[in-house]
């Protein structure tokens, strides 16, 4: 049972205090919210506080309880009067009942007389709010029922069923009359960000629309200019708009995709058709109007994008084969830096267009590019590479992206990593040649070891390999080779072998000059560096 409430008014204190606050009417759902002594003070407290019941004297001071009423009656108060009066006066009571009051009690009444009287006036008003909820209900029943009938026609219309009658339902639905010429919006909730969403914003994200009050997206479109609500789904919402003109569209509608991003928390972007008169052209202007949302691809978050600016007749953007032979070559030379030169070539080609090319056709050339990559590693990296290089691709095409600027990151991305696979392919290769001429040298000691016999032997010029020595080494082959040599001795030296027999065996033609650069690196001659190594191995022959 709800609460409803109630004011005493009366000139006699003692009648207000027993009618207010003498009776349990708590206990019947009623609350006294407020009494009055006069009928000035008591006509201000009703229409301050509004309340369902009025219970007053029909004689007030200052304001009499039949002109009470009729104020209340002409300013449209939603209050209920109970007269109470000394006077049984059947004119009174007719007066009374002629303008308006529920009820009339005659004093001296009891509590119960009082009590009965209020809960016969709460029963009428429950009886006529319950009677007019339903009404209510019906004709918000009907409403929607036909704005339902309305909504099934314009969906049909849009995709273009078969058996509709686009002229007579249109008029008969009064679309022509609210919307003469008209064009059909498409407003799409950016979802995506910088970074991949979780699981449960990905799905929150896209049934976001569904969740929106349908009423707080119509109020805010028709703030605008008068809309209709088309479809209602995903995070994708279409509309039938008042046309207008291009910029001053352009502008209303960015200013409405703003307001309508406090409903799903996304940026939304929005997509407008050429103008139109005939519903038949309905489906046209939906096809407009996605197309027109496509060029959001240029964009990095809400935009608004008219099928009137877009340039359909210019040619597909290309580069020269000459720009992807360059960006190849680089890959194959693992350079990062060449590489990104290359492909900021490319991509400045394609940013320089006079006007913005088709999105679809731009996303097929950055495919192409990310597929010519992927072909050219596979032939240049090693067998062992193919899974890391499988597993990238997988995830370059897996990933969701909406814009230019996210497309021309993974192929960025993609390049890189591709730089990295052949850096490492050419480590390793490097790797082994320098193990291979290593071992060449220890195996020929005591031959005339130089770059040029080197390079030979691993079948490379002898200025790539000194190059590539010094780099993966940071000595020359020269001071290596030297190296080697003196290690070698050391070792025979240690081992008694004689001087002499040793300088062939390193490949030195004569002992003077074998003895001169063991000298140089070891700081002593091979003679005394063998003395030295006997007295230290034997101290007490000493």
């Amino acid at each position: 049972m709800s609460v409803l409430t109630m004011c005493v008014m009366d000139d006699i204190q003692m009648v207000v205090s027993g009618v207010a606050y003498q009776i349990p009417w708590a206990e019947h759902g009623i609350e006294v919210i407020g009494t009055a002594g006069d009928g000035e003070k008591g006509l201000q407290m009703i229409r301050e506080l509004r309340p369902d019941i009025v219970l007053t004297d029909i004689c007030m001071p200052k304001l009499g309880g039949c002109d009470m009423i009729r104020e209340i009656v002409r300013e449209g108060l939603p209050t209920r009067v109970i007269f109470m009066s000394g006077f049984n006066n059947f004119d009174y009571a007719q007066e009374a009942v002629r303008l308006g009051a529920a009820d009339y009690l005659l004093k001296p009444f009891t509590r119960k007389q009082v009590v009965q009287s209020v809960l016969k006036v709460r029963k009428s008003l429950e009886l006529e709010r319950e009677k007019a909820d339903k009404l209510l209900r019906l004709e918000q029943e009907v409403l929607r029922s036909k704005h339902h009938l309305r909504d099934e026609y314009l969906r049909s219309l849009l995709h273009q069923s078969a058996g509709v009658n686009p002229l007579g339902q249109w008029s008969e639905f009064g679309i022509g009359d609210l919307l003469p010429s008209y064009q059909v919006l498409v407003l799409e909730a950016e979802y995506r960000s910088s970074r991949e969403p979780s699981g449960a914003e990905a799905f929150s994200s896209r049934i976001i629309w569904e969740e929106a009050d349908r009423s707080q997206i119509e109020a805010l479109l028709s703030a605008a200019v008068p809309s209709v609500l088309l479809q209602q789904n995903g995070h994708r919402l279409v509309a039938l708009v008042r046309s207008t003109a291009v910029e001053e569209g352009e502008r209303l509608w960015e200013q409405c995709g703003n307001s309508l991003k406090g409903l799903c928390l996304y940026p939304v972007s929005v997509g407008i058709s050429l103008v139109k008169q005939e519903p038949s052209a309905m489906q046209r202007a939906y096809r407009e109007a996605e197309k027109a949302l496509e060029y959001r691809f240029y964009s990095n978050g809400a935009s608004v994008h008219s099928y009137a600016r877009l340039d359909l007749e210019r040619p597909v953007p290309r580069y020269s084969p000459e720009k992807e032979r360059g960006l190849l070559y680089a890959l194959r030379s693992g350079s990062k830096e060449q590489t990104r030169e290359r492909l900021d070539e490319i991509f400045l080609t394609w940013i320089l267009q006079a006007a913005e090319p088709d999105p679809a056709a731009l996303i097929q050339l950055f495919q192409t590019l990310i597929s010519a990559v992927y072909r050219t590693m596979l032939e240049l990296i090693k067998d062992e590479q193919h899974a890391e290089l499988e597993a990238k691709i997988s995830q370059i095409q897996s990933r969701e992206r909406q814009n230019y600027t996210e497309w021309m990151q993974a192929l960025a991305e993609f390049c890189e990593f591709s730089c990295d696979l052949m850096q490492s392919r050419q480590l390793k290769d490097y790797s082994q040649l320098i193990t291979q001429v290593k071992l060449y040298i220890e195996q020929n000691l005591n031959t005339n070891l130089t770059v040029n016999s080197c390079a030979k032997a691993v079948h490379i010029s002898p200025s790539y390999l000194a190059n590539l020595f010094k780099k993966e080494t940071s000595m020359t082959l020269a001071s290596y080779i030297a190296n080697v040599r003196i290690e070698k001795a050391k070792e025979w030296l240690m081992e008694g072998i004689q001087v002499q027999l040793i300088s062939a065996q390193l490949g030195y033609e004569d002992r003077p000059y074998f003895s001169e650069m063991f000298k140089k690196h070891c700081g002593v001659t091979p003679s005394t560096f063998r003395q030295q190594y006997f007295e230290q191995m034997n101290p007490k022959k000493r």
